[in-house]
């Protein structure tokens, strides 16, 4: 999809792009939420954090994209 669009931040704007179920925790809880899914058999990881500014911005492979 991102070959043939070319804009990704069109794409993140125009489509679903979700991962499924996000649980929001304080980093502190994070490990133990990722363990505990594991005992039940859920691939669960961090895929992001919440941080002071005005922007979203995308991460991946040590590029940035701002959606702002």
């Amino acid at each position: 999809l991102e070959k043939k669009m070319g804009d990704v931040k069109e794409a993140y704007r125009t489509f679903n792009m979700g991962v499924g179920m996000v649980v929001v925790v304080s980093q502190s809880e994070a490990e133990k939420i990722i363990h505990i899914a594991g005992k039940h058999e859920i691939n669960a990881m961090q895929i992001g954090k919440a941080v002071k500014g005005k922007d979203v911005v995308l991460e991946k492979g040590g590029k940035k994209l701002s959606l702002l």
